[in-house]
Formats: structure tokens, sequence, C-alpha cells
């Protein structure tokens, strides 16, 4: 399923815009992202399974700076692993999604647009998280907070 949220579509600015967006939503599905982040979900959950005995005391309180250390450390490990992942899945959808645009018969060109606008309301955005002090970790955030010139 591709879903398209409402205010995208004053970023999209016209049907290449919106081509853009869809093309990269269905290259997901073309290419499985969906069934991979499901198996990626699973190793990571496994993958944390030796931290769990250090849940325990974090929950209750009794942290001792050691374990908590530890734990810590496991989870930003195992977190900087799967945002490493999304990383690729979101540059594989903007390829496949460039080349079902043009068999599409869109200008690929218009996405460079596109990807600029969107790269403006992203900064916009982050810019307001920040002043309101609602800015998510980035290795939480789905997209990297960074701007990204190599997308474009």
């Amino acid at each position: 399923m591709v879903i398209i949220y409402s205010g995208l579509l004053p970023v999209c600015g016209d049907s290449a815009g919106l081509a853009t967006v869809l093309s990269h939503e269905i290259a997901h599905v073309v290419a499985g992202h969906d069934a991979e982040a499901k198996s990626a979900i699973e190793f990571f959950t496994l993958a944390s399974v030796p931290v769990w005995p250090f849940l325990a005391p974090v929950v209750i309180g009794i942290i001792f700076e050691d374990l908590f250390f530890i734990y810590a450390s496991c989870s930003l490990v195992l977190l900087g692993a799967a945002s490493f992942f999304l990383g690729k899945c979101e540059s594989e959808a903007d390829y496949i999604g460039l080349m079902i645009m043009a068999k599409s018969e869109y200008n690929i060109h218009e996405a460079v647009r596109f990807w600029e606008r969107l790269e403006v309301a992203r900064k916009e955005a982050l810019e307001m998280k920040i002043s309101k002090g609602e800015l998510e970790p980035e290795l939480l955030s789905l997209h990297p907070h960074v701007s990204y010139p190599n997308r474009i």
C-alpha cells in the first residue's frame, strides 16, 4: 500500500513532482522493502536479546553505570544498523523511482526540482522542531536530519 500525506502535495507543485513521490513510494513496493524491513526488525529484535537482562535494572531504576553503558552502547549499535538499512532502502527507491518516472514518460530532471523543494520544506520543519524543542534523535528518524545533496 502506498500512502501520500496531503501535507506533501504543496511541495510536489505539479504533476511531475507528484510523479516523483508516487514513483519513489511504488519503488519501495517493487523492491520489497516492506518485507526486508520486517526481516530486519526480526533480526534487530533477536540481536537485542543479549541486552534484555539489563532492561530490568533500568526499568526498576537500579542503574549501575557499567550495565547502563553496555545496554546503551548495544542499543545505539542496533539503531545505527537499522538507520543504515533504511538509508539504503531510500537510495534504492530513489533510483528505481527514476526508472519508473522515465517509463511513464515523465522528465526525470523534474525530480531534481522536487527534491530541492522538499529540502527547503524539510529545513523549515527542522527549524520549527528545534525552536519548539521537539527534535527526535536522528537515529530514531526514518530520514536523515542533515541535508542530502547526493539525493538531489
